[in-house]
């Protein structure tokens, strides 16, 4: 089973793992068991997490493996929650950013097999609408998840969370876990004497001093808000950073499978890999960074007057 496999005990939780928590653990593992007798939650898992063993054959049909392309539909560049949160986020909140063509991606998904392995693959004909969708999402990123109020919010969270007198706790056990919703916690938060939890209970955010868009990392935000903090000004400086795709990532985290385009209208072509077949990747290779400082509204006028006056 999935807890009898060897992990890193040490590291903190993340929400894959909560994931896969929930899928062997809870009363769904049961309803698993129940209703699809030949499927187990470690099979479920599996496709969450590729490092996770298994020892039968459940993936395969004849000599091909369908693990990959399996796990591709769950997470990888054209997974189905992309899709869906994208538009669905873009609708809710009144914007363009966001909007797809995604029947049209949906509708030319093909797999390719690779050494017995079966690949998500994408017709030719919809690399435009592929180079569209990543755009989308990267700029969904820079303006709508990367809001100021969304980031200060997220920031003196983790003040809190982070604070000696933090008293809040994600519970091991996955039916406790499943309590703990966002009313809970700001439940939680109204009730704690923490100054940075009283800020967010009662929605009383730092304001934002300065706002900075760069493609290299700056120096600049931290010499401000070092002299601010020497003026007894109390900053917050949030960093965000947006890359276009998984494949800009780094060569420590492990390599994802690739997504191949095919052509199948031209025989001749040979499928190739998805970053190989575009240049959207090559010309959106840097990072995308917003730094922002934030401070105290009753320290704006005076953090505002210092920077004006040193032409920080």
């Amino acid at each position: 089973m999935y807890a009898e496999q060897n992990f890193d005990q040490n590291r903190r939780a993340n929400h894959e793992d909560y994931t896969i928590k929930f899928v062997t653990e809870s009363n769904i593992a049961n309803v698993i068991r129940e209703e699809f007798s030949e499927i187990s939650p470690l099979h479920i898992v599996a496709l969450v997490d590729r490092s996770i063993k298994i020892d039968d054959d459940f993936f395969h049909d004849g000599s091909i493996d369908f693990r990959p392309i399996l796990s591709q539909i769950v997470s990888s560049e054209l997974d189905a929650d992309r899709m869906d949160y994208l538009e669905r986020d873009s609708y809710f909140c009144g914007i363009n950013y966001g909007r797809i063509d995604r029947d049209w991606l949906i509708q030319n998904l093909t797999l390719h097999i690779v050494n017995g392995h079966a690949h998500l693959a994408l017709n030719r004909r919809a690399l435009y609408a592929f180079d569209d969708f990543l755009i989308s999402r990267h700029h969904m990123h820079l303006m709508v998840y990367f809001h100021h109020k969304s980031i200060i919010y997220e920031e003196m969270l983790n003040r809190y969370l982070t604070s000696t007198d933090c008293d809040f706790k994600l519970p091991p056990q996955i039916q406790e876990y499943t309590k703990y919703n966002d009313y809970k916690l700001h439940e939680h938060l109204a009730q704690s004497k923490n100054t940075w939890a009283q800020r967010i209970a009662h929605r009383r955010p730092y304001k934002v001093l300065l706002e900075m868009h760069n493609m290299n990392d700056s120096q600049r935000p931290e010499r401000i808000k070092g002299f601010l903090e020497n003026k007894n000004i109390d900053v917050i400086w949030a960093s965000s950073k947006a890359r276009l795709s998984k494949y800009h990532s780094s060569a420590a985290e492990p390599k994802a499978p690739p997504i191949y385009v095919v052509d199948q209208y031209d025989k001749w072509v040979s499928p190739m890999p998805v970053d190989q077949a575009t240049e959207i990747f090559q010309r959106y290779e840097g990072a995308r960074i917003i730094d922002r400082l934030y401070v105290d509204p009753n320290q704006f006028g005076d953090a505002n007057h210092i920077i004006t006056e040193e032409k920080l």
